[in-house]
Formats: structure tokens, sequence, C-alpha cells
């Protein structure tokens, strides 16, 4: 798969005037088996390529998604973080290429992991080649973005053109391209929040995922938030 090239900068938004205060309310108390589920992730060692991600639907309903090249290994990691757990949350796999699984190796060592301050959602997770991938990033804090796409070669383009940028929030349409057939293996989309843009993010742009996050943990290591979400070009 493939996208244009970057050609600009992310911008950050202009400061907004404050909102009025809301009315005082008691704060929201943590899921406990989201809670749990976090603890339990943090403490399993599992592999390297294997990551657990902990979501949270508008209904409350807690579910588990596994990334892996390995799709054999997904099921006893699952088993592993869930043991015992009730209610068992609702799993999904989601499979990469293993030329991917340097993005899953970085965002594992992130100090935050599993979970972050940002949202990430897309209107469709499947388009057709040629096609735009549309959505919405919450909870930016007016961080500058980056924002990645890890095709199933192992690609990693950044996509900070497709931006437009407002308070706390960000929107993105960018049109992509399969290269090759359609496989199994899922795309990875990718937000990464820093108080300035990576160097790393101009001069990696369009390398190898090994090449790329090796760079980018030398110059920002694993304390900048981040978010991913599988998406498929047909």
């Amino acid at each position: 798969m493939e996208t244009a090239p970057e050609t600009a900068e992310l911008a950050s938004a202009p400061a907004q005037p404050p909102a009025a205060a809301p009315a005082p309310s008691q704060p929201a108390q943590p899921d406990p088996l989201a809670a749990d589920l976090i603890n339990r992730i943090r403490a399993s060692l599992g592999e390297t390529c294997l990551i657990a991600i902990p979501q949270q639907t508008a209904e409350g309903a807690i579910s588990l998604t596994i990334y892996t090249a390995n799709d054999t290994a997904a099921a006893p990691y699952a088993d592993e973080i869930l043991a015992d757990l009730t209610p068992r949350p609702d799993l999904q796999t989601v499979l990469i290429d293993p030329r991917q699984c340097a993005a899953l190796d970085y965002i594992r060592q992130s100090a935050a992991y599993p979970t972050s301050p940002m949202t990430l959602n897309l209107d469709v997770t499947r388009i057709n080649s040629g096609e735009e991938l549309t959505g919405r990033l919450a909870g930016t804090g007016g961080r500058n973005i980056t924002m990645l796409v890890v095709d199933d070669n192992g690609v990693t383009q950044d996509l900070g053109q497709y931006l437009s940028v407002a308070v706390n929030t960000a929107r993105f349409a960018a049109p992509l391209r399969r290269a090759g057939a359609a496989r199994d293996t899922q795309q990875l989309l990718i937000a990464i929040g820093t108080p300035a843009r990576p160097i790393a993010a101009n001069v990696q742009n369009g390398q190898r995922a090994d090449d790329y996050f090796t760079a980018l943990a030398a110059e920002i290591g694993g304390n900048a938030p981040m978010v991913l979400v599988p998406f498929d070009v047909q």
C-alpha cells in the first residue's frame, strides 16, 4: 500500500477562549474490570511482536484486542491475561505482517502501554484502494501529532499533510491505494503525540518499520502518548 509523500508539517491549532466552567460533578469512577485488565497486560511478558490493547465501548463494555504476526500465539497470550477474569471480555485478534512488528514493539515499550490519553476512531475500517481513510483523533492536548500508516509490506509513511487540527482534536482524510494483492494482514494507523515534531518523522518517512521505529525510539524514547487502530485496504 502506498500514500502520497508528505509535503507539509503539522501546525498547532491557535488557542481558543476558555469555555465557561461546568457545574461541579463527582469524578468518574474507574471501571474495576478495565483497571484489572490493564494491570494484567502490564504484568504479562508475552513475546516480541505481541501486544494487547483493552477497549471500552460507548455502552461501557470492555473488550480486548490482540495484535500479532503469529496467530497461534494469540490464544495462549489471551488466556494468560484473561485467566479467571469474570466477566471475560470479548476478544479480537488482528493479524499483521512480520515486517510491521517493529511498530508493535515500539508501542509495547511505551510508559503508558496499554493505555493512552488519546482516542483514534475510523469512520470505516475497510476501504477500497484509491479511497480515503477518514476518522477522528481526540484527546490530543495541544501536542504535535505524528500520524503514521504502517502498511503490510512494513513501509511506514507520515500522513501529517492530511490532518486538520482543532483544539484537542484532529480530523484526517488520507487517500490510500494498495500495492499488491489483498491479504489477511491488516494495515496499522498510529498517532503519536510529542511536544515538537520528531526529526525521524521527516528523515525516516517511507522507510521500513524496523528503521523508522528504531530512529523514533532513539529520538523520543517511550514517554510519548500513542494510539493505534487496524484497517484494511482492498
